[in-house]
């Protein structure tokens, strides 16, 4: 349910943000027609973005096949790529890409392309005042949020760190008891092919 409620939010923005931007046409134009698959790395969670000349669908399941599907990892939904971006993106496998390269990249260069002011999007239904402080709001979270998921991966990466420098010690210790096994095992063997090599002899 909260994955539809998503979604469905998502395509009304876009659905605004296409009709707030002037000369959008040319991107629709190229995208008319295919169907972008999306879905969130190490996760179910993805969606489907079916394109028209004058809007975009977005819906949870397609039994069809997509013309362009995108694997991304989780830190992109906070720093959206640029076109000039995806090559390095796709290279260090943040994006796993299936199909037309092309597809995502139109889609890239039209979400740069749109009006993203939100002050300004917002302004018509709650006033300037209000859309600005709702926008400055939303950048102190959305910072604070940054900071936050920031702190704990060094936190878990410190913890990991210490918990590793305790076990590694154990390990060597047991590693080097294996091989002092092996060892005396081989010398044992040695000893019983000397002691044949002497009765011969005799």
């Amino acid at each position: 349910m909260l994955q539809q409620f998503v979604q469905g939010g998502l395509e009304t923005i876009f659905n605004h943000l296409i009709k707030k931007t002037e000369k959008v046409e040319p991107y629709l134009h190229r995208l008319n027609g295919k169907v972008l698959g999306i879905k969130l790395q190490h996760s179910t969670l993805q969606c489907y973005v079916f394109f028209s000349l004058q809007h975009v669908d977005i819906l949870q399941h397609y039994e069809g096949e997509c013309d362009c599907h995108i694997e991304v990892a989780s830190r992109l939904l906070f720093q959206f790529p640029k076109k000039a971006e995806l090559s390095r993106y796709i290279k260090e496998q943040s994006i796993i890409l299936t199909g037309d390269l092309q597809v995502l990249q139109d889609f890239v260069a039209m979400v740069e392309f749109l009006e993203k002011d939100p002050a300004e999007l917002l302004s018509p239904y709650v006033g300037d005042v209000i859309a600005q402080s709702a926008v400055s709001f939303g950048q102190k979270f959305g910072q604070w949020v940054q900071q936050k998921t920031a702190t704990s991966q060094r936190y878990w990466g410190e913890r990991l760190t210490e918990e590793w420098q305790l076990i590694s010690p154990s390990l060597a210790i047991a590693d080097f008891a294996e091989q002092v096994d092996e060892l005396a095992k081989d010398t044992v063997l040695l000893e019983m092919k000397i002691a044949k090599l002497v009765e011969k002899s005799l």
